[in-house]
Formats: structure tokens, sequence, C-alpha cells
């Protein structure tokens, strides 16, 4: 606690003395001190024995009196009784003022109390006049209770009490009654208006006219009011009711001066229960609509699965269903579609459906059986819900001869083999024999076919002999037992057996040899002798023997030698053709064949003369006969060059020349459009050929601009300041920049677009503990741009510890704040005392103490 220090008169601080004594500055209790010292707040209005003794009167702090209460001063309350003058007391009066019965605790002789009393009374006199010795003439006062003033009411009788006046305003003393009085017709709030100290309890009145019934629909004889009578007084309440069925929309209405409060009732028709005690209703209840049902609208009858309801719908009318109720009935079943049943599947039974409690006897078609004999209806439910018509087994008949059941893979029975239907039985017999058929099949009871026998088995042709046609019997493929096979053989070989034997499907012997015959020599024209050398004319070739062919003088033989196996001739002939001619060799600049037809010309025949590419022939064609050319060779002249199209060439591609070919021998020297260069230096022509055989037209490459900002030479990846026509120069600034196009492409010399900008990014904004909204006032979202600044803001009770951010090139400077919680403001506590270098704040988190 500070300490506290006095005024002296002049104004100084430190411990007054009877000379510092200054003028009057307030009265009341007072806490003197001969000398300065620490001491607790309670002690500041605690008289000290010293002021009793001696009469210093030094007071510091809030006083009674609520004067004198600034902080650092002190005052002298009155030149101190030791010197001989004496104060009068404010005396105590029943009623007297709350904060004294005298504006001042203490009256100095010659001065004026001015009295004082609570509110609602008044002193029996003004002032008092303090005496000298200490005394007020007169001594005391009292303080006597107000009359109160009754307000005027509309529609009251008279001043609106019996009391009277009869006319203007009533004033009631303290501690009578008004007892009200109403116009006729009208009813009073209260029936009497107490006073006491210029208050009236209650305060006022009030005089209304009583409210009406209200007819309304639906509501019982007697009323929608049950108190009766055709009105409500005021001040009281309508209890609504309605007719049987019907529910007052309110339960009350409080009447006031005619009015009724709420407005109108209306009785609107109750709902409806579901009806109960309905066997098989639905499990969620016998209504569709549920348990309560709105009058004017209709229950949908609702059963369980398996029952229909009586009644389709039960309507409600003010709490009333009509029909009261209704029952659920069991349906009857369904007859399941069945597949081969006879009729609709139930033996007796006409129509789909079974009746609910009855049997339905399953038939089936002929050849079918059903896998139930019957099934029982309840309420839409057959048990078993279904069966079905299986097709009936097949009994297969004995055959002579079968091997074991007759049926491959089914085992035999005593009472004869039986097949499943649709299942077929693959007929088997003993060795020696074959199935008529081979295989029955079953379906509902019926074999298809009937039956099968056991066949002797015949003899299949033999098979495997070289040099047989594939039937090897004359009498066919196959030869029946007991019979017998002529054998065959291809042309030019004889069976060494004549026949084969069949007896239960072998043949005897088992098997025969097909062996070869000779070869006549054939009629060739143009033969020399027999056409064949050595042989006379006519002659045969023995089987394995060649014949060397021969022709006359000037033919040869389409064949060199014939071969005789069999008796057949391979090649079966020949034939002797004139000789053809040989087509012209070392021919300069001719092609790789000099003719067109090949390397050999027929007699006859004509060849059509070709050069390599380049050069053309000096004759079109030459005649062969009889081995030779007519005339005997030709030679080959050169072609000019054909000039290449190519695209973006400036005119035909070659500088200097006209027309679509240049003469063999001479140089095209190629020539682009601007933008573009040829891809060789010169295309020379030899012989209908350029060499290189063509150019291209290239586009140039672009030269990068130079941009501010940028990274490197501006273009990500890419080095040097050239890029390929074709290619893309992706554009890249420095960091803190972002360039204005993503990437620039290059044709041809010509970049698009020609250029870019690098320009400076905005600031992501960071995120500080307490700051309000995104940190920055005036700005939405979670950055600023680049050149702009972001003024910090902080929540309430927080200050940023930096004003301004400023934002360039994706860079903020400073690059956060904080926000402080802000400092508090000492509240202002009258007659409190602080240091000499206290301020008016204090740092958060930080306390004071009062002294």
């Amino acid at each position: 606690m500070p300490s506290l220090r006095q005024e002296r008169g002049d104004g100084s601080k430190g411990l007054p003395k009877c000379t510092d004594l200054a003028a009057d500055k307030c009265n009341g209790f007072y806490a003197a001190r001969k000398q300065l010292r620490r001491f607790p707040l309670t002690a500041w209005k605690v008289a000290d024995p010293d002021y009793q003794n001696n009469g210093l009167g030094y007071e510091c702090g809030l006083n009674d009196d609520r004067t004198c209460g600034r902080r650092s001063t002190c005052g002298v309350q009155n030149p101190p009784e030791s010197l001989g003058e004496k104060q009068c007391r404010a005396p105590d009066v029943y009623k007297g003022g709350g904060n004294g019965t005298c504006k001042t605790v203490m009256t100095r002789p010659g001065a004026e109390c001015i009295t004082q009393c609570l509110q609602g009374f008044s002193p029996s006199v003004e002032k008092l006049m303090c005496q000298e010795g200490g005394t007020f003439e007169p001594k005391s006062f009292s303080c006597t209770a107000n009359p109160c003033t009754v307000k005027s009411v509309e529609n009251a009788l008279l001043s609106g009490c019996k009391e009277g006046p009869e006319s203007g305003v009533a004033v009631i003393e303290s501690g009578l009654t008004c007892t009200v009085q109403c116009q006729e017709g009208f009813y009073k709030s209260d029936d009497v208006l107490r006073c006491y100290a210029e208050t009236l309890t209650p305060p006022s009145f009030t005089c209304e006219a009583p409210c009406p019934v209200p007819n309304v629909e639906n509501a019982p004889g007697t009323g929608v009011c049950k108190e009766g009578g055709d009105k409500i007084l005021p001040f009281t309440s309508c209890t609504t009711q309605c007719a049987a069925g019907y529910t007052p929309s309110v339960a009350s209405m409080s009447c006031r001066d005619a009015v009724f409060s709420p407005a109108s009732v209306a009785c609107t028709p109750d709902p409806c229960s579901a009806p109960t005690g309905v066997e098989f209703a639905h499990k969620k209840g016998p209504c569709q609509e549920g348990d309560v049902i709105t009058s004017g609208t209709s229950c949908t009858a609702a059963c369980a699965a398996g029952y229909t309801p009586s009644v389709a719908s039960l309507a409600c009318d003010a709490a009333t269903l009509s029909p009261a109720t209704f029952l659920c009935i069991p349906n009857p079943c369904v007859i399941p579609q069945i597949e081969f049943s006879a009729g609709n599947g139930c033996s007796g039974i006409r129509g789909a459906k079974v009746e609910s409690g009855k049997d339905c006897r399953a038939a089936c078609k002929p050849g079918y059986s059903p896998t139930k004999k019957k099934l029982s209806c309840y309420a839409e439910t057959l048990t078993p819900s279904t069966f079905e018509c299986l097709p009936d087994p097949c009994p297969v008949p004995f055959a002579k001869n079968q091997e074991g059941s007759g049926c491959i893979g089914v085992p035999g029975r005593v009472d004869g083999t039986v097949i499943e239907s649709t299942d077929t039985c693959r007929t088997e017999c003993k060795e020696g024999y074959h199935v008529s058929v081979e295989s029955l099949s079953c379906l509902t009871g019926t074999l298809t076919p009937a039956s099968f026998s056991c066949i002797e088995d015949s003899c299949p042709a033999v098979g495997g002999i070289a040099n047989a046609p594939k039937v090897t019997c004359k009498e066919g493929g196959t030869i029946e037992s007991q019979k017998t096979c002529t054998t065959k053989c291809k042309a030019g070989y004889m069976p060494n057996y004549a026949s084969l034997s069949c007896k239960l499907g072998k043949f005897f012997p088992h098997t025969y040899k097909c062996e070869p015959i000779g070869c006549p020599l054939p009629l060739v024209n143009n033969r020399l002798g027999s056409g064949c050398s050595g042989l006379p004319h006519p002659a045969v070739v023995n089987s394995g023997a060649s014949c060397a062919a021969q022709c006359l003088a000037g033919y040869t033989p389409s064949s060199t030698e014939l071969k005789c196996f069999a008796g057949t001739m391979t090649p079966a002939t020949f034939t002797c053709s004139e000789n053809p001619c040989d087509v012209p060799t070392g021919i300069q600049n001719g092609a790789s064949d000099s003719c067109k037809e090949g390397k050999t010309i027929q007699s006859g025949g004509t060849c059509t003369t070709q050069c390599a590419d380049g050069f053309a022939p000096s004759v079109a064609a030459l005649s062969c006969s009889l081995g030779k050319m007519s005339p005997r060779t030709f030679s080959c002249v050169p072609d000019p060059c054909v000039l290449p199209q190519v695209t973006d060439r400036q005119g035909n591609g070659c500088k200097g020349k006209r027309g679509t070919s240049i003469a063999s021998g001479t140089t095209c020297y190629p020539e682009c459009k601007a933008g573009f260069s040829p891809s060789e230096s010169s295309l020379k022509c030899t012989a209908a050929t350029l060499t290189p055989s063509t150019f291209k037209c290239n586009p140039n490459a672009c030269a990068l601009p130079s941009v501010n900002k940028a990274q490197g030479n501006g273009c990500s990846g890419v080095s040097g300041g050239m890029i390929d026509s074709g290619s893309k120069c992706q554009a890249a600034c420095q960091s803190g920049y972002t360039a204005s196009v993503g990437s620039l492409s290059c044709y041809a010399s010509v970049l698009t677009p020609e250029t870019f900008t690098c320009r400076p990014k905005g600031c992501s904004l960071p995120t500080v503990q307490f700051q309000a909204g995104n940190g920055c006032q005036g700005v939405t979202g979670s950055s600023i741009s680049s050149g702009t600044t972001c003024q910090t803001e902080c929540s309430s009770g927080y200050t940023p510890d930096v004003a301004l951010l400023s934002c360039f090139a994706e860079v903020l400077t400073p690059s956060t704040f904080s926000c402080v919680p802000t400092p508090c403001n000492l509240p202002t506590v009258a007659n409190a005392c602080l240091g000499p270098n206290s301020d008016r704040s204090l740092g958060a988190g930080v306390g004071f103490r009062f002294s």
C-alpha cells in the first residue's frame, strides 16, 4: 500500500502543521493523525482519539457525507475545537434522509442545517440554525409521511374514490385507502388503493367493460364458455368447451376491457382412434395411416399378409369411425404354375386358387409323377409351397447277344434295366456283334426307339494297303459277315489275292498286297526316233526304269528324263519345243534384265528393251526367232532429273532454274522461303537421279528474348540463347516472380508470343495466434498482392506488435507478427493513492495494490 501523503496550506506535500491549516473543505468523520504513518483503509473513516482530545481535524479519503474524496488530498475540517469552537451534530430523526438528516454531519456555529427526509416524507422544518455552544435551534425536526394522488382513470365514477371528491383528482392521506368505484356497466380491477408515504398500492386501477361470449360452430347448447351466460366479466376467463367429438383450439380466453385474449376460439373435430381387437390386423396397426385418424379422412384397412380386410376403408368424422371396425378374412392360395402339371395341377379343383383351409391334390400329365401328394392352403400360404412333375423312368427291353445290361455304364437289375427320363442308353453287344441302334433315349417313360438288337459284325474294307484305293473292296467299304471282298489296286498295280472272306467282323486271309506294272512310251511331235534314247519304237519302259527324252535338231525336250513306276510315267509325257533366245548382255547403263519379259525370250516372242533408271533404250524392242534376236542388241542413253516437290521451297526449289526438271550432268542449288533453310547445299543430276535425291526446308531456330527477373535464359531446361523450331520454351522466372505466360512456341524463327514478363508474386499471410480474421484489416483470403501492405489486426484484448507487413515478390517484411495482450487501464477509484511515478495502466498479467 503506498504511503498516504497530506497537503500543507501552501500546496506542498508532507506532515501538516497547525500553521498549514487551510480553509474548510468538508465535514464528516475524520482520520486525524499527529504524525504520518501507515494504517488500513478501514481506519480512514474511524474517529481518532487524538481528534477528540486536542481537536486536530485532518481528513483523507471518502467521508460519510461523500465529500472530499480526492486521492492525494487532505484538508482541514474546521478550526479545531481546541481553539474554543463547538460544532452542531446532525440530529437523529425517524425516517430522516438516507445520507443524513442534514446535508453535513457537523455544522459550524452560525451555519444552517438544511433538513432532509427519506423519499415520501417531508421535514417539519426546512432548516436548523447552529448556535454557539454546539446546539441547533430548533433542536430537532420530524419527518411526516406525504399523501398520495390518485390518477384519473377512464370510465371511473367521479374521482374514482368513494371517499371523494366528486370531481377533480383524489388525494389520500398516508395510512388511508381509496375505495375504488366505476361507472355503471364497468368493473373495477381493484377494490381499494392503499396509501403510504406518497406511494399507492397498487399504483392505480382500471374500469373495464365485460366481454360478449362469441357464437362458435360445434359449441354445446350452453355456449362455448363453461361459465355460462352471454358475457364474461373483465379480469376473469372463459373456460372453453365444445360439443362431443370436438375440442376447443384454446383452453381459455382472458377478458380485459371487452376484448378476449386470444381473440377467438374454434371447435375442431377430434381425430378417431384406430379400431382395436382386429384379429390378424397388420403388424403396424389396423390402419395404414397409423393409430390416430384425422377427422374428415379415412382409415385404410390393413391386414397381415395372407388376409384381406372386409372393408377397404373406415371414414372418420368427429372421433367416430364408420363402420366402427372390420374383419381380416384369410385369402385363398394361388396354385403354383407347375410344368407338366395336369390341368391347374390340383385334382378336382377348378380355377387358379385353393380356398383357405382346403388341400390341393397334386396331378401331373401322363409320363410324369408329382414330388408331393398334396399341398394344404391357409391364409394365402401353401404348405408345402409347390411341387414338381418329374418325368417317369423307362425300362430297357432285353436283346439277344447283348453285353451285360445292354447299356454301357448302367448296372443290370433282377427286374430289368431302367434309365431315367432324359437319360440315354448307349447300347452294347458281345464281341463280333454290333447294335442295331447306338442309343435309346428315355423321355417321360417312353423309350425311343422302343428296343434294339445285336447283329453280326461286318468287315470293314482292309486299310493301309500300299498302292490300293481308299476303298479296297469292289463291294464297298463294308462286307457283311459270311460274304466276300473282291480286292482292288490303284492303276498300274495288281492284287496278290483276288478276294478275302468275312466272318464275324474278320477277313480270311487278313490282308493283301498291290504290285506295280510297266509303262508304254508316249507319242510326241518332233521327237527323235521313239523319243527315248536307246529304245526302239514302239517300246515299254519297265516299272522302276527311266526314259532319256530326245527331239529333232532345233528343238529341245521339255523334260530330259521320264521315270516309270507302277504303270505311270513321270512326267506322263514331254514336248519338243523351239529353242528360245538369250537376251543381250553387257549393255552399259542397261537394266539388270535388259528385256522386260525376262532373261529368255521364246521363239516368235518380243524383247521389250529396258535400261537402268535415268536411261532410255535406243530401240524399243528386239524379235526372237529360233534362238536368234533381231536386231542383235541395243544401247542406253541418260534421262533428265525431275525436281522434288519440297514443302516451303522458294519457286521450283532450285535457285536460278525454271521448269520441273534439270538436264543430266547439271546441278540444282536449293532455295527456301524466308524463315527456312535448305538441308542440302546442292543436288547433282546424273541420269535422272538427283544426288542427294531431295532436300528439306527446315524451319530456323528462334532467339530467346531477354526478360527482366527471368531465371537463367528464361526457359526451363533449355541452355543457350536459341530453341529449335517446333519446341516450346517453358517460361521460368526467379524466385518470387511468376511468368505472364506458361510457354512460348517456336516455329521458323518466330516465337509466339514474342516475349513474356516476370511479375512479382503475392505473399501468403502468416497464421498468428489470436489474430482477427485472416490477420489483415479489410483483406479477404489467405494472401495479398505484391506491392501491397497488410494492416495487422488482432482479436479483442490483443494488440499486434507490428502495424504493417509489406509484400514484394512473395516476401513479407517483416515475415510475421504477434498478437500480444493489451495492457489494462487502471480503474478510477476515489481516494486511492499510487506511487509518484505511477501511470494510468498496467501491463497484461501485472497486478497492483491500492493504498
